[in-house]
């Protein structure tokens, strides 16, 4: 673990993820948004679509390493978790995942 100065600032509004979602679009989507924002902030409600959210980070990692857009850094994602109630007024739990570019580094920098 490492810790940081700040998390850089969202450029633009949330990307919704659902149990449906395409993970693949999804993570061109998250990797859209690093390449042009610096950041990207992808939230969706259940398990199962904050998985998704995890998968498709990884797969955008791989994307943007595979162009070479991460040189010296990496990607990190701060989870945050909420319960709130859904149409039907029964306690959900809403997900938000926080990406955003990470110098890499050794601990003793």
């Amino acid at each position: 673990l490492r810790p940081i100065d700040r998390i850089p600032p969202l450029g633009r509004g949330e990307i919704t993820v659902a149990r449906s979602t395409n993970i693949g679009k999804l993570a061109g989507a998250i990797a859209k948004r690093i390449r042009e924002d610096g950041a990207a902030s992808v939230r969706g409600f259940g398990a199962v679509a904050m998985r998704l959210a995890l998968k498709a980070t990884a797969i955008a990692s791989g994307y943007l390493d595979e162009r070479g857009e991460l040189l010296g850094q990496e990607l990190a994602a701060l989870p945050q978790l909420e319960e709130v109630d859904d149409a039907t007024g029964s306690p959900t739990l809403q997900g938000t995942l926080t990406v955003y570019r990470l110098a890499t580094g050794s601990a003793e920098e």
